[in-house]
């Protein structure tokens, strides 16, 4: 008998799992370190971890009684470790953001994603009050706050950069001071002494010093004029005569020598003879007979000033873009260009996407977009494919300032896209945006997406702006839609989602009659997403002025991105054409080193507000009568019986 109670005492010690308590930053690094996706880290032993809830993923759901969130070690600490569909019987067991809890379960990693597996448990010790973020502040406000407890935001100028390895630095921004004490992965953010970086923190004192303490990521730039050649006219150019480079922009004409390109350059200042091109602005060799530079291009280059028997010369020239005029149609008085810019990230060393790994990729890149956008001076910018955080447009914008030499001639659509999956990184996220003229016009109400939620929602928007010059507006929506894969139907029941729910979205918009579709679709005219929008009431401008018009370069060349108006739209646009100035691998004209893109921008003249048909056809219906209308049709109806109109309105 002694030996089988023995054996009963024996039994459930045997049976109970040994529990490890370790940090919310361990729990990460383990949970990661996993091979393989669904893998239980350490064979499946249970860790314990206490932190401060940071962010809830997915609220507590009554059917499948859990709640996700993530967790950190400090409070307001970023995504640290997920607690995946943790048990939560009751909403009194799921915890607010902000609580103190502990979190008993097995690490694992899903994707990228650190987390306790699903059916971890939850004891909630302080559902307390939860710390606030107070917004952004100067960084003397921050000091006289003098606040412990609550976020705030903070922007200033590194000044000094104590320790690289722990993320420990001064910022300035005029007002006053602050050491920001450990900013972790600081060296993956390239930032440098001379950035400017905003920070997420909260204040403490230590030996006299103000300091920023469980600092948060939020973006950082580089002071683009370090970096900027400076624009001149070719009358200030000549005046200057000063031996230094500088870049001009012109319409070429009178070409005497296509070997080496000799020509004049001419704006609304003045011209002058350019006396050969051998290099481009990345210093790699150019030759003038292999571009199709012809009479009549706007071209942008960089020189030095020389007078040569009596003729102002620009000698030493660095090709940079150009465009070639309208090629059918006129010139309209309002122009906008779209592009997909392949992977364009500002936060380059979180994303695998991006071809360049370091600040002089990223800077040439911005370079070429730059140089490009401004030779063919259009008032909107619409792109695609580029990191999908604020910065990344804004920086763009200053880049565009900084070449026009023009402080605040563009400025970038706020979106209220700052995507972030953990620490501030926006890992492989992309979105559309839009980049605008303030001069020529101005923004009119918020900018939205085409589905409210999900990866889509950042990648298909709709802005609406108004011609300043004439108070006229238009609606313009940029897209990027699923790209085509190695699965069954390709992506296309995903593409043709993206169409159906573009459909929608743009059918529900009130605030002009005029609708603009651009974007990568990811599809040619006649597959079925297409049909879709062109059975909407949409037609398809780039082939409208050219039937054999492309836009990308895989199969030989094909027309991928698009501009599609409807009617009334329709009706004011003058010109759609591709500028083969980027797609290299169907263009022998175009060097890989000349291009920032496996697309070609895309640009489109209107004449907004010149819609009205030139003559109107008097269509007569009679009571009861069903008749199909178009639009320019004047309508009477006889009989003064009530009646109804089914489908698009045209004003």
């Amino acid at each position: 008998m002694k030996k089988f109670f023995l054996f009963l005492l024996l039994v459930p010690a045997m049976l109970v799992q040994a529990q490890t308590e370790i940090t919310c930053a361990q729990a990460r690094e383990y949970a990661l370190s996993v091979g393989a996706e669904g893998e239980l880290y350490n064979g499946g032993a249970t860790y314990v971890v206490q932190g401060y809830v940071t962010f809830i993923q997915n609220a507590w759901s009554s059917q499948y009684k859990n709640v996700s969130f993530w967790m950190a070690d400090m409070q307001d600490g970023g995504k640290v470790i997920e607690a995946f569909r943790c048990v939560a019987e009751t909403q009194a067991d799921a915890p607010n953001k902000g609580a103190l809890v502990r979190v008993t379960g097995q690490l694992t990693k899903f994707g990228k994603t650190p987390e306790f597996a699903k059916g971890c448990t939850c004891e909630i010790i302080d559902n307390g009050e939860p710390p606030i973020n107070l917004g952004p502040k100067t960084i003397a406000e921050f000091i006289s706050l003098a606040n412990t407890k609550d976020t705030c935001i903070l922007t200033g100028v590194v000044t000094n950069i104590a320790n690289t390895q722990y993320g420990n630095f001064y910022i300035d921004d005029n007002t006053g001071t602050a050491y920001v004490y450990g900013l972790s992965n600081f060296t993956s953010y390239g930032i440098e002494e001379g950035d400017t970086v905003t920070v997420a923190g909260v204040y403490t004192l230590y030996n006299s010093i103000h300091e920023v303490v469980g600092a948060r990521y939020i973006s950082h730039k580089k002071p683009a004029e370090a970096w900027v050649l400076v624009p001149k006219t070719i009358s200030e150019f000549i005046a200057l005569n000063d031996g230094k480079r500088y870049i001009l922009r012109g319409v070429v004409s009178n070409i005497t020598d296509h070997t080496y390109g000799r020509f004049t350059l001419t704006d609304e200042t003045a011209d002058i003879i350019v006396w050969g091109i051998d290099k481009n602005e990345d210093g790699n060799a150019f030759a003038f007979n292999a571009s199709d530079i012809s009479e009549g291009d706007t071209l942008s280059i960089t020189g030095i000033y020389q007078l040569y028997n009596n003729k102002n010369e620009v000698t030493s020239a660095h090709y940079i873009s150009h465009v070639h005029p309208a090629s059918s149609g006129q010139a309209g008085t309002l122009r906008i260009c779209a592009q997909n810019l392949e992977n364009y990230y500002y936060n380059y060393t979180q994303s695998s996407r991006p071809s360049y790994s370091d600040a002089a990729g990223f800077r040439t890149k911005t370079v070429k977009i730059v140089n490009a956008m401004l030779t063919i001076d259009a008032d909107i910018y619409a792109f695609c494919e580029v990191e999908a955080k604020p910065i990344v447009l804004q920086q763009l914008a200053d880049s565009m300032n900084a070449h026009a030499g023009v402080a605040g001639r563009y400025a970038a659509v706020s979106d209220g896209i700052d995507y972030t999956w953990y620490d501030g990184i926006s890992d492989n996220q992309i979105k559309s945006g839009f980049i605008y003229r303030t001069d020529k016009v101005a923004t009119v109400g918020s900018n939205t997406g085409a589905v409210s939620y999900g990866y889509y929602s950042r990648t298909m928007r709709i802005q609406t702006f108004r011609q300043l010059s004439n108070n006229e507006k238009l609606i313009v929506s940029m897209n990027h839609f699923k790209a085509k894969d190695s699965s069954s139907d390709q992506g296309e029941a995903q593409r043709q989602t993206n169409a159906n729910n573009l459909v929608s979205a743009v059918g529900n918009l009130t605030a002009d009659p005029d609708i603009l579709i651009l974007g990568d679709l990811n599809c040619e005219y006649g597959e079925a997403p297409i049909t879709t929008i062109v059975n909407a009431g949409f037609e398809e401008q780039l082939l409208k002025y050219n039937s054999s018009a492309w836009s990308h370069c895989y199969g030989g060349g094909e027309l991928i991105d698009h501009v599609l108006a409807n009617v009334s739209m329709a009706a004011q646009i003058v010109n759609a054409h591709v500028e083969h100035i980027c797609a290299y691998k169907c263009n022998s004209a175009v060097s890989s080193d000349q291009s920032w893109s496996d697309h070609d921008p895309y640009v489109i003249d209107i004449n907004l507000g010149n819609s009205a048909p030139t003559a109107l056809e008097m269509v007569q219906i009679e009571p009861q009568a069903r008749k199909e209308i178009r639009h320019g049709q004047l309508i009477i109806i006889r009989g003064g019986e009530a009646f109804t109109v089914t489908g698009q309105r045209v004003y």
